[in-house]
This record gives structure tokens, C-alpha cells and sequence, in this order.
């Protein structure tokens, strides 16, 4: 586990709350990582031209953590100004997002927080759920409701120290996978062969469709021909002399 804890303590309740996958033990996504890249791109917006924006994918480019967490970062920072602060609204190339708002202290009681669930919530947070999505794990960990806020508001609170234990009492939890069924092909070939069938099945009933109406036609065609044959008989015999 790699928490450095003067770069933790370092890092405001607002940083945590907005990119927590960076304080939760990861060795690629350290809280002196974080430090580092925030100052880095702070830097960058201010060296640069006032109305010149900073993308997100120069960010992205220049950082070695995954896309998504870079994205995240920049995206808080674009939000709170801390880039892109003199950039005019007519040369941004995306509307700047509302700005985080801090979450309160945690008051839950003690027995909401289960080790179990504190285990739900860090794993959670360090593949960079939203807490939208932390709340669902946390609740479906064991039972009850979790709501985001409780989950936001207990995270950012959480001592580095008590942050390594948890790490250290039980491996991240992944989500399950989705189980992969190796057979020899033959469920594949049936399947296939299932499908054929069923067109197969729908042309055959769609031309004895068309084969009934055509009977249906012939038929009607019949009676036409005898009722006009019978009214040319009527017309031959009243001209007769």
C-alpha cells in the first residue's frame, strides 16, 4: 500500500471528494502523484497565453495514470478554475461544469460503517466510481441503504493510517466477472443453425401465404370468366334475328 501521509494531509477534503482513486493505496495513483499532477497542470494553464484553453487531452497525454483518472483530475480543476480560470466562454471548447461542492463532515452513527462496508467503499473508490455508484456497492456489500453523501462525506474524513488498514486487511474487491463458457463450438454451430431454421420456417409459411392467394386469385378469375361468358351468351342470343 502507497500512501504517503504528509502528501495525504496535504490534500484538501475537495480534492478527495472529487478524485478519490487517488487516496486509496494505489502505487500508480499516490496522494504525492495527485500533488504533483494538479500542481503541474495549475502551472501549465498559468504559463500559458490567457485565452489559450488547456485540453484535457494534453493533460492525458503528458501523464503516466490511466485516461480516465487524468480526465477526472482535469475536469475538477477546469470546474473549481484552478485552469482555464482566463479562458473567454466564446474559446472554451466545452462549457465549464459547476464547480464541487465540499461535502459536510460525517455525523453517521459508528455501526453504519461496518468493516465490511468501509472495505465496499475504499474498493469502490480506487477504480474511480462515481459515489453514485459507491452507495450502490457499499449498500449491496451488506444489506441496508448507503446513500452517496454518507459514502462522499465518510472517504474524504478517513484517517490515511485507517485508509492503509483497510487496504491491507483484505485484497481490492472487483466486481465479478462475467463468466465465460468454454465449450468445443458445437453450442455456437447449434445456434446458427437454430436461427437458419426459424427464417427458413418463416419463408416456407410466407410462400404458402402467397401460394393460398394465389389460388384464391385463380378461383375468383373463374368465376369472373363464367359470369362474363354467361352475360356474352345473354348479349349473342337478344341479336340474333
Amino acid at each position: 500500500v502507497v500512501l504517503d501521509e504528509e502528501a495525504f494531509r496535504s490534500s484538501t477534503r475537495l480534492d478527495r471528494a472529487a478524485c478519490p482513486e487517488w487516496f486509496c493505496g494505489d502505487s500508480s495513483k499516490t496522494p504525492a502523484a495527485f500533488l504533483a499532477a494538479k500542481a503541474w497542470m495549475v502551472s501549465l494553464s498559468k504559463r500559458s497565453a490567457p485565452d489559450q484553453f488547456l485540453t484535457a487531452t494534453i493533460c492525458r497525454q503528458r501523464l503516466s495514470v490511466d485516461a480516465a483518472a487524468a480526465l477526472r483530475l482535469w475536469s475538477y480543476l477546469d470546474a473549481i478554475g484552478a485552469v482555464n480560470a482566463a479562458v473567454p466562454p466564446e474559446r472554451r471548447r466545452r462549457p465549464r461544469q459547476p464547480s464541487p461542492v465540499e461535502p459536510p463532515p460525517s455525523s453517521d452513527k459508528e455501526d453504519l460503517w461496518t468493516p465490511g462496508r468501509l472495505k465496499a467503499l475504499v474498493a469502490s473508490a480506487s477504480v474511480g466510481s462515481d459515489w453514485q455508484t459507491c452507495a450502490s456497492d457499499v449498500s449491496q456489500s451488506e444489506g441496508g441503504v448507503v446513500t452517496p453523501i454518507q459514502c462522499c462525506a465518510k472517504f474524504v474524513d478517513l484517517d490515511p493510517a485507517h485508509v492503509k488498514d483497510i487496504v491491507k486487511s483484505e485484497p481490492v474487491i472487483q466486481k465479478p466477472a462475467v463468466p465465460v463458457v468454454l465449450d468445443d463450438g458445437k453450442a455456437a454451430l447449434d445456434a446458427l443453425v437454430a436461427a437458419r431454421l426459424d427464417r427458413l420456417e418463416d419463408r416456407v409459411a410466407r410462400l404458402s401465404d402467397l401460394e393460398r392467394q394465389l389460388a384464391d386469385d385463380q378461383a375468383a378469375q373463374t368465376v369472373e370468366r363464367a359470369r362474363l361468358a354467361a352475360e356474352w351468351a345473354g348479349v349473342a342470343l337478344n341479336l340474333e334475328p
